[in-house]
């Protein structure tokens, strides 16, 4: 920024943190950090017509009284004596925008370890006059269904899983907050675990920014919808991830969520795709060795290294990223440090060529064709164990936390 520009914004206020206006605005824009984003839309896209070409169409079932709630049900093998396990994915779009159909490329990854895949159709808000409940209350009654009808399609109720990706994250979220006893008398631990992938986890500066054009937030919408502010209704193993090319509100909100929800002294994992932007992460989620991919098969127990039983599989792990969590924050307070996780691990190849291939590369994964052992171009990140393992290592090798800090973060 030039001195003329810094000086011309010296004078603007700041309507959130160190925000202008337009500064949040584009910080709630996915278009201004990710120019390709209609490419990657149309690779969803035509990466789901494949997918469906090679595994078949999916079950269409209504899970609600409108035309739009109805979901897609790809099945795995399974019997009434041995049901598999579920796997429930929460589109995202902007609360505005996405079908059911299109996101259909995950399905074969999920199948082919031996889980239900399920995407489900819900209103958009603009065909909710502006408001968030009515695709909250859909989502959260799709979940019911599959929890209600699992038996039906050789599904275990018992191992229900959700994920989500951006606005779909939110909502997902919100699923993972809900009070499931009082809403839809149905256990609290409905959910069995939980990921959300670049999402929006307090609404509060979303509402000041250009989104209240088209969503019609109040103040019980905010205090409502605001996962960030249920956590104590959080009974699931959470995964939180996001990509090192969004937003810088994208990138803020998933590291305060993970914060938030390790400081109440819940499991949670916090994944960084390095080099990812916003529509590029989720695309991990189709491939066994991407980044959200191992990591939800691992959290169902699908992994190949990892037993099917047992909370004890992800136990020492998880007591790990709590305490680092909470030690992380405090040092942060402490010291004033402002810390972004990083992953340091390879990095993504982000030429053209490579990202027009990509969804040819993750079918080869899937069918078999692609050795296993040799990560592709765009699956080169792995697991990062909420990054903070690393991150307080590097942290207290420094001058400026001291021996006390190291010898607090030391494994």
């Amino acid at each position: 920024m030039n001195e003329t520009a810094a000086a011309l914004r010296s004078t603007e206020p700041r309507v959130y943190l160190d925000y202008t206006q337009a500064e949040l605005d584009a910080a709630y824009d996915q278009t201004v950090y990710e120019p390709n984003i209609q490419q990657l839309r149309d690779r969803w896209a035509s990466a789901s017509e494949r997918t469906r070409a090679r595994i078949g169409q999916p079950e269409r079932h209504a899970y609600g009284p409108s035309t739009i709630e109805a979901l897609d049900i790809f099945h795995t093998a399974a019997s009434a004596a041995s049901p598999a396990p579920i796997f429930v994915f929460i589109h995202g779009g902007a609360w505005r925008a996405g079908l059911a159909k299109t996101y259909a490329a995950p399905a074969e990854m999920f199948v082919r370890a031996g889980a239900h895949y399920i995407v489900p159709d819900f209103v958009s808000v603009q065909d909710a006059d502006g408001s968030l409940f009515p695709m909250a209350e859909q989502v959260c009654r799709a979940i019911a269904w599959v929890y209600r009808n699992a038996a039906s399609f050789g599904g275990d109720s018992n191992r229900l899983y959700l994920g989500g990706h951006s606005s779909g994250a939110h909502l997902a979220a919100v699923a993972l907050t809900t009070h499931w006893l009082g809403k839809f008398d149905l256990p609290a631990n409905v959910i069995k675990g939980g990921m959300v992938s670049s999402g929006m986890y307090d609404l509060h500066p979303v509402r000041l920014s250009h989104r209240s054009s088209y969503v019609s937030f109040t103040d019980e919408m905010v205090q409502a919808l605001s996962p960030q502010r249920h956590i104590a209704r959080l009974s699931a193993p959470l995964i939180v991830a996001y990509g090192t090319r969004e937003t810088p509100e994208f990138q803020r909100q998933a590291r305060d969520f993970a914060t938030a929800v390790g400081e109440a002294g819940k499991p949670v994992d916090l994944l960084v795709g390095s080099d990812y932007a916003h529509l590029e992460l989720p695309e991990t989620l189709c491939n066994p060795h991407g980044l959200l991919g191992a990591a939800v098969l691992d959290q169902m127990g699908l992994a190949a290294s990892q037993p099917q039983t047992a909370d004890a599989r992800n136990s020492a792990r998880r007591t790990r990223t709590i305490a680092a969590t909470v030690a992380l924050s405090s040092i942060h307070k402490s010291y004033g440090i402002t810390v972004m996780e990083q992953d340091t691990l390879p990095q993504p190849t982000t030429s053209a060529a490579t990202r027009e291939t990509e969804p040819e590369v993750q079918a080869g994964i899937l069918s078999g064709d692609t050795n296993p052992e040799t990560p592709t171009a765009i699956e080169t990140d792995q697991r990062d164990t909420h990054s903070f393992g690393r991150l307080a290592l590097w942290i207290g090798a420094g001058a400026l936390l001291g021996y006390g800090a190291s010898r607090l973060w030391r494994r």
